[in-house]
C-alpha cells in the first residue's frame, strides 16, 4: 500500500474541507512514521508523553485547583 502524504497548505485545506478530514489528515501525517520500526516507536513515544503531561496538566487545574501542594498532601 503507498501512501502519499503532502505538508502543503493546499493538501491540508482539501483535507478538512470535509466531515471528519481532520482527523485523517492528522491519521495520514501519523502514519507516514511507521514505514521505520524505529521511527514509529519514537512517534509512539512521543504521542504518549504528549498525552500524558496534557492529562497532567489538565488534572492539576481541574482536579486539584489548588495545585500541586494540595495533590502532594493528598499523594502522601
Amino acid at each position: 500500500m503507498t501512501q502519499l502524504f503532502l505538508w502543503t497548505g493546499d493538501y491540508f485545506t482539501e483535507r478538512i474541507a470535509v466531515p471528519g478530514g481532520l482527523a485523517q489528515y492528522l491519521g495520514e501525517m501519523i502514519a507516514q512514521f511507521f514505514i521505520n520500526t524505529v521511527n514509529g516507536a519514537i512517534a509512539y513515544a512521543i504521542i504518549f508523553v504528549v498525552a500524558q503531561y496534557l492529562s497532567g496538566r489538565w488534572t492539576l487545574h481541574h482536579v486539584y485547583p489548588g495545585g500541586l501542594r494540595l495533590f502532594l498532601c493528598l499523594a502522601s
